[in-house]
């Protein structure tokens, strides 16, 4: 009758207790590639810090997950590696993990090596469910000794149900009672009872302070640096791409970057474009163009302009590349899928901060979701036909390549799942003539590697499905393909 006493045999499980040892474990992805980690966040890392060492009983009260959510381009990611590093420095986990959401059964078989669950060779003959299973026994078996970063969950809640109920879902059956998992979204959903830490921009001096620490030439001009803050919304994103901007090519003075903002020659045409935005989220907050402030579309496409101004040899190359990663997925893009003609310009794009490398020893680039965003709404103009060509092109010259008799060629499928996917999303059923064969074979060749060999049932449907709207609208209901 003693309720401590019951609880023991109650389905509820308990918090387990902090290692007191501090050795170092296994770490993987905490290395953020060229982005800076330091946000000083102060007061969001020690909520963290509270809910990992149940300290603060009114905030975690026997969770083992949290979620940060706000808008996109705030720095959660940010927050939630920084967090992570500094836990996995100081010791006494034996895993500590920074796994993207859109990614997560390449990542898993990538986690099952690295730790000896499998061979690479076994990894090979299973299935992406498989794969995750074996790796939910191993953290139930190390159980109070990991930390898991589930980076950008998805929004939506049809999108959390797949991904939790769903047998083939990448988060089907996840052991959260058996460590601790920080997510980052961009909405609240995920966390529980609606708790979690919020982030939002920079408080004006929490934004001088950065800006002053990322640009030491700035130093003592604090005044201009707050005008320059208040100019940017203190967005996050936005002051990160316009510091790095104002580092690479030595302003010495935050006044002269807000001199080239607003003396730009497409002026008038950024002002229609604010009042129509602004009138956007007045009227209708569903529209995307409501998540992020407008200062974000003034500073990257002050950065491309810049790169046109410049009249480099590929200057004009280095935009068209642009708007070609701008329709790929943004967490990880592998080299491989840049089109060869387009790699040079890659560094010319880096030096804008419009992407950056991913980070370890991985061939790979990162290109921000809302500057993607900003790219495909605002900056894509005539160009959208010939990019969607382009990539159609690109990743089917790996797809192709997938046989299902030959096991070797399976990462090809791994590889591009994600980028096919996204897409579909951002070219809808408005596809290019030329383009139109090409794409209904990379979808469905897509869609069998899913079905067959990842066993996804869900993503497999979900582009046959788009195969299908897309044949329809082009054939109509009674063609033989349809």
């Amino acid at each position: 009758s003693d309720p401590a006493k019951m609880f023991f045999f109650s389905d509820k499980r308990q918090v387990r207790a902090l290692k007191v040892e501090r050795a170092r474990g296994f770490q993987y992805n905490l290395d953020g590639g060229t982005r800076p980690t330091d946000l000083r966040r102060a007061d969001h890392l020690a909520k963290l810090r509270s809910w990992l060492e149940d300290e603060d009983t009114s905030l975690t009260a026997g969770k083992e997950q949290i979620c940060v959510f706000g808008m996109g381009g705030v720095g959660k990611s940010t927050l939630a590696r920084q967090f992570a590093t500094e836990v996995y420095r100081e010791g006494g986990w034996e895993i500590v993990a920074f796994l993207h959401a859109g990614n997560l059964f390449p990542e898993y078989r990538e986690l099952c090596e690295a730790l000896k669950l499998q061979s690479k060779e076994q990894l090979k003959e299973m299935s992406d469910p498989d794969v995750r299973d074996a790796l939910f026994a191993a953290l139930r078996e190390k159980a109070g000794q990991w930390l898991f970063v589930i980076d950008d969950v998805p929004t939506s809640e049809e999108e959390r149900g797949l991904m939790q109920e769903s047998k083939e879902g990448a988060l089907y059956r996840f052991p959260w009672v058996d460590g601790r998992t920080l997510l980052t979204s961009r909405s609240s959903a995920w966390s529980e009872d609606g708790e979690g830490v919020a982030v939002g921009t920079f408080g004006e001096d929490e934004a001088v302070s950065w800006v002053v620490s990322r640009a030491k030439d700035w130093k003592g001009q604090e005044e201009d640096v707050r005008k320059f803050v208040k100019r940017l919304d203190c967005y996050p994103l936005a002051l990160r791409q316009a510091v790095e901007y104002s580092v690479s090519v030595r302003l010495s003075s935050p006044l002269d970057y807000l001199a080239d903002l607003d003396g730009s020659g497409e002026r008038k045409w950024l002002e229609k474009l604010r009042k129509k935005y602004d009138s956007q989220k007045k009227y209708d907050s569903a529209v995307d163009t409501s998540v992020y402030p407008f200062s974000i579309v003034e500073v990257v496409h002050m950065c491309v302009m810049k790169i046109v101004d410049s009249e480099q040899e590929d200057s004009v190359e280095a935009v068209r590349l642009l708007k070609y990663l701008s329709l790929l997925d943004h967490v990880e893009i592998p080299i491989d899928l840049v089109p060869e003609k387009w790699r040079p310009h890659l560094a010319l794009l880096q030096s804008q901060s419009l992407v950056v490398d991913a980070g370890g020893s991985k061939r790979a680039i990162q290109m921000h979701s809302v500057t993607q965003e900003v790219v495909r709404t605002q900056l894509m103009g005539h160009s959208r036909a010939e990019m969607i060509g382009a990539a159609t092109d690109q990743l089917w010259k790996w797809v192709k390549r997938i046989n299902q008799n030959k096991k070797a060629t399976f990462f090809i499928g791994w590889m591009c799942n994600n980028h096919v996917r996204r897409l579909t999303e951002n070219a809808g059923t408005t596809v290019p003539q030329a383009s139109q064969d090409t794409v209904r074979q990379l979808v469905g060749t897509m869609a069998h590697f899913l079905l067959q060999v990842g066993c996804q049932y869900t993503g497999a449907v979900a582009l046959y499905e788009w195969k299908l709207r897309l044949e329809v609208k082009l054939f109509g209901h009674d063609h033989v393909d349809v």
